[in-house]
């Protein structure tokens, strides 16, 4: 420790020897006798007894000693108009505590945890579409369930069909973005875009679902959709099957790799 205190004064008489020696050298050199100051000749007042016999210079220095007590005025002056400024719109400490809690409220509010989702938002091709459509043979007379609906590409499709649907997704971006590509597609006035559960929704209404999630989850909605679906409703689903209950239908549709539509009637209950 003590040999880190003597380093920091060495540096330090070093920097301020840096410094101030080349003005110490001048001072010196002011009192030599010579008109060269890289020789000492011997010491002298001569050139201050010229300096302060020197009209000129002596007006010279006076004018800038007036500036520079003008200067220093004004400045001082200024700064402590400033600093009254800032003191007079900067609010005490215990003023600027509730504020400050009343700003914080709104934005915990408006902060929404992201929600959970179960699966990703994968788009269906348009070809699988139509092959949904189709197997469900949907037309004007139809409401159309999409549980995970992402940005509504089913639904819209149905809906140029002139049938009416519901899309329900987990996530507000995928329902935002429905909303807009529904506009976009002249058939909002069709459509519905809920930001919800799946497994919350009532689907008793519907007269097809659609469905692009995984195995487990279209197991999981099984009990739901038996329960809640009239007998006969159509459920299409694209690349997953529902567990144990055997589709009516399994249609390929053959693009970069082969994808499959499933189809099932609600039966009949006993």
């Amino acid at each position: 420790m003590r040999k880190r205190s003597i380093g920091l004064w060495i540096a330090a008489a070093a920097g301020y020897a840096f410094l101030y020696m080349p003005l110490v050298i001048v001072i010196v050199y002011s009192f030599n006798n010579s008109r060269l100051n890289a020789e000492w000749v011997g010491f002298t007042l001569d050139w201050y007894d010229k300096l302060f016999h020197n009209e000129e210079m002596l007006t010279a220095a006076g004018n800038s000693l007036t500036i520079a007590l003008v200067a220093s005025l004004v400045s001082t002056l200024l700064g402590g108009c400033a600093g009254q400024s800032a003191k007079a719109a900067t609010p005490s400490s215990t003023t600027a505590t509730a504020p400050s809690t009343t700003a914080t409220a709104p934005a915990t509010t408006a902060t929404k945890p992201a929600p959970k989702l179960d699966v990703i938002w994968v788009p269906s091709p348009p070809e699988v579409i139509v092959a949904m459509l189709d197997a469900a043979k949907v037309g004007p007379s139809d409401l159309v369930y999409d549980l995970g609906c992402g940005e509504g590409e089913i639904l819209i499709a149905a809906a140029k069909r002139g049938a009416r649907g519901v899309g329900v997704d987990l996530d507000p971006e995928r329902i935002r973005n429905a909303k807009a590509n529904a506009t976009q597609a002249g058939v909002a006035d069709r459509l519905t875009f809920i930001e919800q559960d799946l497994f919350k929704t009532d689907v008793s209404k519907a007269s097809v679902v659609t469905l692009y999630l995984l195995p487990e989850l279209n197991e999981r909605l099984k009990p739901k959709l038996l329960q809640e679906l009239r007998p006969g409703t159509p459920i299409v689903s694209h690349d997953f099957g529902m567990g144990d209950w055997m589709p009516e239908r399994s249609i390929d549709v053959p693009l970069t790799r082969t994808h499959r539509v499933f189809l099932w009637r609600v039966p009949a209950r006993p």
